[in-house]
This record gives structure tokens, C-alpha cells and sequence, in this order.
């Protein structure tokens, strides 16, 4: 199966990827500008991304060395133990590997908890705590 890289990062290639993986649902896209997908696992990240320098750095994507918790543990502490949702947003407005042109976040409660950028930076001091709807709205201005 393909990674998402820079020759593939476009609206159809994402959509054909997304759809193979499977365990995950689109939440919403727009032809072209963007695509947004719930996951429902850690595989979406696991088998779209390579996890490296210049690529997704995501705890979700791979076992870290001396660490004791796998990919699957970090989804179920961020994710099920919260009763949340994880997401990922593909921004075709950016090139890809801009770390702003795919950003994965987590909501509790409707509400960001989590959110960063694909080399793994943190959004939470700027998004923590507001509503999924206003998330969606500003995030094409990071």
C-alpha cells in the first residue's frame, strides 16, 4: 500500500488511500480543498504515513523506542478512555510535507484537546478548549 507522500498528496489520491485503509469515516471534505476523516484505530495513521523526520511524527503512527506504550495505548489514553474522537485533516491549500497540510487532532466533549501539526507540533495553546465548529473555521489560518 501507498504512504501519503508529496507526489500523491492531492484530493483524489487521499480519498482512493483513506477509502483502502478503512477504519475511518469522512466527516467532511470538499473537492480538491480538503478532506476530513474520523478514525476509528490507529491503523489510518499506521498505513498512511511514514513515520520519520520531514513525515507524520504522531505518537499514533509508531512504537517509539524506550517507551513502554505502543501506538494502540496513546489512541485508547487520548481517544477511548475519553469517550472522544480523533481526526485527521488533509489541507490541499498547502504542499505537502508543510507541516500545516495535515493536522490531527483529538475532541472531548466537542471541544479540542489535542491538535498538531505533521512533524508533531502542538496547536493545543491555540486551539485547546474551543468548539469543533470554530476549530474548522480557524484552522486555515495556522
Amino acid at each position: 500500500m501507498n504512504k501519503i507522500s508529496k507526489e500523491n498528496f492531492n484530493y483524489e489520491s487521499v480519498m482512493t488511500l483513506v477509502n483502502q485503509v478503512g477504519d475511518s469515516e469522512i466527516a467532511k471534505c470538499e473537492q480538491n480543498k480538503y478532506i476530513l476523516i474520523e478514525t476509528k484505530s490507529v491503523k489510518p495513521f499506521q498505513e498512511l504515513f511514514v513515520f520519520d523526520k520531514g513525515n507524520a511524527r504522531w505518537c499514533f503512527c509508531h512504537h517509539m523506542k524506550n517507551c513502554s506504550r505502543s501506538a494502540a495505548g496513546y489512541y485508547y489514553d487520548y481517544v477511548t478512555r475519553h469517550n472522544g474522537k480523533q481526526f485527521i485533516l488533509f489541507d490541499f491549500s498547502k504542499e505537502y510535507p508543510n507541516p500545516k497540510s495535515i493536522i490531527a487532532f483529538t475532541i472531548w466533549d466537542n471541544k479540542i484537546s489535542h491538535a498538531y501539526t505533521l512533524d508533531n507540533y502542538s496547536l493545543d495553546r491555540k486551539f485547546y478548549g474551543i468548539s469543533f465548529s470554530e476549530f474548522m473555521n480557524l484552522v486555515w489560518n495556522i
